[in-house]
């Protein structure tokens, strides 16, 4: 968790688009987003996916699956 939290405060992210639906019981989330920045003197610069699946409990909704993918971003084309 620590070098999570390093990693938060040396970069910075962007959402680029949220999206989320609702089925009854269950909802999801879709997140792509941008990072970019210098961690651990790398450069970082990627495009990230995360897409989250919840239910809901009687105590309020609960995230019952997670997933996270990233990729370089790629430099502009000249």
């Amino acid at each position: 968790l620590g070098d999570d939290i390093e990693f938060s405060r040396s970069t910075s992210r962007k959402v680029v688009d949220q999206r989320s639906g609702e089925n009854g019981k269950s909802a999801w989330v879709l997140t792509t987003s941008d990072t970019t920045g210098s961690f651990h003197g790398k450069d970082v610069s990627s495009h990230n996916v995360e897409t989250m699946v919840l239910n809901r409990t009687s105590s309020g909704w609960r995230i019952v699956h997670i997933h996270w993918s990233s990729r370089r971003m790629e430099a502009p084309k000249p």
